[in-house]
């Protein structure tokens, strides 16, 4: 039976892929409506280069059908998506973003762990994780027959230094009682060869099932080309 990091590591060995980012309330999201952004990751260079945006299609909807607060929330919305940057570079646990033709950053280190906006945060979370991938039932995500593995690994079987990075990103009610919070949950989509089409985590434990935050990624044309991650990496060191 497959273990959780053999899965991780499997997805690695393959070198490269490119990805769908989504981030959405109340569990994993695989709809275009909560796409955060799209990319590709060198899993050899730990480099990542994807579109990146703050507010989803669903999240803005939702803002805009409170017609009073219209005024306020697209003013808001807009602001948040140029913080956070139209386009992201990752190398490590640094974090680039481009405004306008220019490259800004980095934020974090290379050699720090990855924060949990990271979209493979949790192959680092759950890199030393042992535990089997039981419980899993078929699916069919897209074209692709995957098993749905729900995971729930104790926090002394996960990386310290990425556990430590996402109770970072909880409220601060929650970091204060750190020794009762529990870890986050997640689900794997692990194919028939292995290799993870789709891996969705807690970055936000909320009050309730609700109010929780997920985020979720998905794989896809493993193997791809990463000469554009190249150009940029050779752009930031020139």
């Amino acid at each position: 039976m497959m273990k959780c990091h053999e899965a991780v590591t499997l997805t690695r060995a393959a070198g490269s892929a490119r990805l769908a980012v989504s981030s959405s309330i109340g569990g994993p999201s695989t709809s275009e409506e909560d796409c955060r952004g799209r990319g590709i990751v060198d899993f050899r260079s730990d480099r990542l280069l994807m579109t990146d945006r703050l507010v989803t299609r669903r999240m803005a909807s939702r803002a805009s059908r409170k017609k009073v607060m219209i005024a306020v929330t697209r003013p808001a919305l807009a602001l948040g998506n140029y913080i956070i940057g139209r386009e992201a570079f990752y190398e490590g646990g640094a974090r680039w973003i481009r405004r306008g033709r220019q490259w800004k950053g980095p934020d974090g280190s290379v050699g720090l762990a990855k924060t949990t906006w990271h979209p493979l945060f949790l192959l680092e979370l759950f890199e030393p994780v042992m535990c089997p991938l039981t419980s899993a039932r078929p699916e069919m995500l897209g074209k692709t027959e995957v098993y749905r593995c729900e995971v729930a690994p104790r926090q002394e079987e996960m990386l310290p230094i990425a556990f430590n990075s996402w109770m970072l990103s909880q409220p601060a009610d929650v970091t204060e009682r750190r020794e009762t919070i529990r870890p986050p949950r997640a689900v794997l989509w692990v194919a028939n060869d292995g290799l993870l089409r789709a891996f969705a985590y807690e970055v936000v434990v909320g009050s309730g099932n609700d109010s929780t935050l997920w985020s979720t990624t998905r794989l896809c044309s493993f193997g791809t080309s990463t000469a554009e991650i190249g150009h940029v990496a050779d752009e930031l060191a020139a």
